[in-house]
């Protein structure tokens, strides 16, 4: 029983490190770059500030920024499927399996990256892809932050459960479905053929890749 209870303890303890890193990261973004940060916060006027970040500034991924960015998105993701392992499949909230689902999330968007930046190269289905990229890094950005924030407040005062997470499971395949459709729809509006290529990139690039990586998270 007292070794339960450390355990216990010990994840309480990292997990409550890892909520601390995140709020270090997002206050690290508005050191580094205050201005770009103010715009990001102000969601009312994203237009304002994708002109300015996306157009006048020549928008590059692989700025400090961004990739912080990108980091925050990463630990908030893998931290929702820890916790979906946890409620649904009785995974122990352990920091070595958070680590292993970051890790695998990571190494699956770089290389979606990279190869969406050679498909495009070939089939031009997004123009200008920097456009492309922005607004998804961007979008995702204010999704996970306020995943985080939810998770973060319903882990402190024991308010998670599995209908709470079928209800936030529910809210995000709907939320990210109606933007994804946003998006396209700019893309195929003027092109049949890029409709054909879209539902082919969809399906193997959006859809298939987390249905792998829940045999990865969940082999059994």
């Amino acid at each position: 029983m007292v070794l339960w209870t450390e355990r216990i303890l010990l994840n309480q303890n990292w997990i409550l490190i890892l909520f601390f890193v995140y709020s270090t990261l997002i206050l690290f973004l508005k050191i580094i770059d205050p201005i770009q940060f103010r715009f990001l916060v102000r969601v009312l006027k994203y237009k304002e500030y994708e002109r300015k970040y996306l157009l006048d500034k020549n928008f590059n991924v692989l700025k400090l920024f961004y990739i912080l960015l990108i980091i925050s998105i990463s630990i908030s993701f893998s931290f929702l499927i820890l916790i979906c392992e946890n409620i649904f499949f009785n995974q122990e909230l352990s920091f070595y399996v958070y680590l292993k689902d970051i890790l695998v999330f990571k190494i699956f968007i770089i290389f979606r990256f990279l190869f969406l930046k050679i498909l495009n190269k070939n089939l031009k289905l997004f123009q200008p892809l920097s456009s492309h990229n922005f607004k998804f890094v961007i979008f995702y950005f204010y999704i996970f932050f306020l995943i985080m924030c939810f998770l973060s407040i319903s882990y402190i005062q024991n308010l998670i459960s599995s209908d709470t997470m079928k209800i936030l499971i529910t809210s995000l395949f709907v939320c990210f479905s109606i933007y994804h459709l946003f998006i396209y729809k700019d893309e195929i509006k003027y092109s049949s053929r890029k409709t054909l290529y879209l539902f082919y990139y969809i399906c193997a690039f959006k859809i298939a890749p987390w249905l792998w990586l829940s045999k990865i998270f969940n082999p059994a």
